[in-house]
């Protein structure tokens, strides 16, 4: 089971579950792997996704100045851990 430790934005869930998905089912990767992965990428490259900013509300770049370099907030992606038979 995948569970969220807080609330997270339903763009965000959804982007990073769809990507967990096709990590797991299409390129055949492990559950942990599959949702390291995901985050990563959520990490990386969400905050350049289309629409992405409305559904986020994303800071400005004057409350976080470094966000943008340093990549999506953590709490958009680390809310995600794997519980149960996890390998």
């Amino acid at each position: 089971m995948v569970a969220s430790l807080w609330k997270v934005p339903d763009k965000a869930t959804q982007l990073l579950m769809s990507r967990f998905y096709d990590n797991l089912w299409q390129k055949k990767m492990s559950k942990i792997e599959a949702l390291r992965e995901a985050q990563r990428w959520l990490l990386h490259e969400g905050s350049k996704q289309p629409g992405l900013s409305r559904g986020l509300e994303l800071p400005s770049s004057a409350e976080e100045p470094a966000s943008q370099a340093a990549g999506l907030s953590p709490r958009y992606w680390a809310a995600f851990v794997l519980s149960g038979d996890w390998r």
